[in-house]
């Protein structure tokens, strides 16, 4: 049993969602899309960019993710879930329209900050509009969780 399926039965925590307004990132630049801190799971994170050369890049911890512009991950291949790194849930050149997604089968622990920047490389064109959607799990009450985790487990 993993500790998802015991989530229900622990007090201390709880759902987060994160809706980032849209923001413009200019050619060569990199911006920040949102920061956050404390401890908890990340479940998905969802960034729809009008360029295909916007890349977004997650930081988990102060640790990279890997990552790649929208373009090099379809011409990749990146197209499916992947437990390791993002990938892409809608590329349309037609419209430019794409989605990419983090995270997905395994949540992501991260015990201190995350943080999403994107950046618009200079092959891209001269702005491009991102905006991101954020679900995670969030420790409110370490003491609390500890302490129903512990109950839990010993049958208490």
């Amino acid at each position: 049993m993993d500790i998802f399926s015991l989530l229900p039965l622990l007090k201390g925590w709880t759902y987060e969602y994160r809706p980032i307004e849209t923001k413009t990132i200019n050619k060569g630049d990199t911006i920040p899309v949102d920061n956050f801190s404390g401890e908890g799971w990340l479940l998905s994170i969802v960034t729809y960019a009008a360029d295909n050369y916007v890349q977004p890049k997650l930081y988990i911890d102060d640790i990279p993710m890997p990552s790649d512009t929208i373009l090099a991950m379809y011409n990749n291949g990146e197209t499916t879930e992947t437990p390791h790194r993002g990938w892409l849930t809608k590329y349309d050149a037609g419209s430019t329209t794409y989605r990419h997604q983090y995270i997905g089968k395994i949540p992501r622990p991260f015990k201190k900050q995350v943080k999403l920047d994107c950046s618009l490389t200079s092959a891209g064109g001269t702005t491009a509009n991102v905006t991101c959607e954020i679900l995670y799990i969030k420790i409110i009450d370490r003491k609390a969780f500890n302490k129903s985790l512990r109950a839990v487990l010993s049958h208490d």
